[in-house]
């Protein structure tokens, strides 16, 4: 590897090394959690799986670790200014009337699993068996199965939001665990876990399953009751446990799990943690005239995602031009064009967006308003923002694949929820208020009249 990959290296566990000795700010979390994305997605992969930059150019490797560090001091620059600005130090609760116990979330998690649930059962002909456990993986039909694309037709949308919906509920079993009170509810939500967890393994998508086991880690460290070497023993336990599925989930995803077992499987490695030759990928690319800067295209693709196609039918499609450059472009995939959309990782986003100077800086300052984001919903304190603030915790290394809405949208539908628990929260406390003023005035009233 180049000069530059060991700078990088070292400028990454420097800024790691600043939050670990400022352990106790609030923002430190979410801080840790972007550089240890950043680690993971283009620092491992050269010493997992050195052989995928056999046939790279060297000056292309050399430059996409350039691009990491001017991200890696982008990232230091604009995190306290994005904090500063997005969460300052005495932020105001979004929810001055408690935000609801965890007790009571769990409640409308569970009601609202229960009904989506029933959608997926009822399109699997209610077959509930094969809705909670597809074992046939990628090989089979799924609660949540559609085209992609047009081929997706009108109520697409309505297919997505669901599945989407329903990895938010699934994840809120384990993060509220740790949160509610009562040995009864606690049981509630283990059963919960326990049937409904099993979907995400069996479904083939690694990205899914962290999605909905890792904030209940994340939960488990921040609010159990428990002393800080139990706590390490018990986090590092679950990380081994997080790694066997994933790889029993590569294994089995593509010919099913009706014989997989339990024993970690021989040979088996992680593919996917490719965001650092995909970085290599897009320098070629731009080097070579086979993409163009885009200028902010790519971006603007991702967040109109929120249109449904039934209002957009031509809605433009994301990662298509650089899937089709990087060979897995298939005139006869109508809908898409590609075999499969490939992720250009948070850096490379950047980069193929804004170019190899700014594009690495957009990047970093989208990266670290994620951070002040998280950080500000830790300081409004109330249990509807800690659920939030687990639930970006949790989707922060997604994010490192990409900045999208395919990321997101259990973030986006988990902060409408809130607001809307919110506010009903707000007007029932207001009319309660008019109310207890009006009594008063009454009783004044009265006893004057009685004088």
């Amino acid at each position: 590897m180049p000069l530059t990959y060991y700078i990088a290296v070292m400028l990454c566990g420097a800024l790691l090394l600043i939050g670990v000795v400022r352990i106790k700010a609030d923002w430190c979390i979410p801080y840790g959690a972007a550089l240890a994305t950043i680690a993971a997605w283009y620092f491992v992969e050269p010493i997992y799986t050195p052989e995928q930059f056999a046939f790279f150019v060297r000056g292309d490797i050399s430059e996409a670790y350039l691009l990491v560090i001017v991200f890696l001091c982008g990232f230091a620059l604009f995190t306290p200014v994005m904090v500063r600005t997005i969460a300052p130090p005495h932020v105001e609760a979004a929810a001055r009337f408690g935000g609801g116990d965890a007790n009571q979330l769990a409640i409308w998690a569970i009601a609202a699993w229960a009904l989506i649930l029933a959608y997926g059962t009822f399109r699997l002909s209610g077959d509930l068996m094969a809705a909670l456990f597809p074992v046939n993986s990628r090989t089979g039909v799924q609660m949540w199965s559609r085209q992609a694309g047009a081929g997706a037709g009108p109520t697409g949308f309505i297919v997505s939001a669901a599945a989407y919906l329903y990895t938010l509920c699934t994840a809120a079993f384990g993060l509220l665990f740790f949160m509610v009170k009562g040995v009864r509810m606690r049981a509630i939500l283990l059963m919960l876990i326990a049937i409904s967890w099993p979907y995400f393994v069996l479904l083939g998508a690694r990205s899914t399953f962290i999605a909905v086991c890792l904030p209940a880690v994340l939960s488990y460290a921040l609010f159990a009751r428990h002393p800080i070497w139990l706590k390490t023993i018990v986090v590092a336990g679950a990380g081994g446990v997080i790694n066997l599925i994933l790889l029993l989930i590569i294994s089995y995803r593509n010919i099913g799990f009706g014989t997989a077992s339990i024993s970690k499987p021989e040979g088996a490695i992680h593919y996917g943690l490719n965001m650092s030759s995909e970085l290599v990928h897009a320098v070629s690319f731009l080097r070579e005239g086979t993409l163009k800067i885009d200028f902010g295209m790519g971006y603007l693709t991702q967040a109109v995602n929120v249109i449904p196609r039934a209002i957009w039918a031509g809605k433009p499609l994301g990662s298509v031009e650089y899937s089709i450059a990087r060979g897995f472009g298939d005139p006869t995939f109508q809908d898409i064009g590609v075999t499969a959309t490939v992720s250009t990782g948070i850096i490379g986003q950047g980069v193929l967006a804004f170019g190899p100077f700014f594009g690495p800086l957009v990047a970093a300052a989208l990266f670290s308003a994620w951070v002040a984001t998280l950080t500000r919903f830790w300081r409004q304190g109330t249990p509807t923002r800690f659920l939030l603030f687990l639930i970006g915790l949790g989707l922060t290394f997604n994010l490192g694949r990409d900045v999208s809405l395919l990321v997101l949208w259990p973030m986006i539908f988990a902060y409408t929820a809130v607001k809307l628990l919110e506010q009903t929260q707000a007007n029932g406390m207001r009319r309660s208020n008019i109310a207890v003023t009006r009594t008063a005035a009454l009783r004044r009233t009265w006893s004057r009249g009685k004088l």
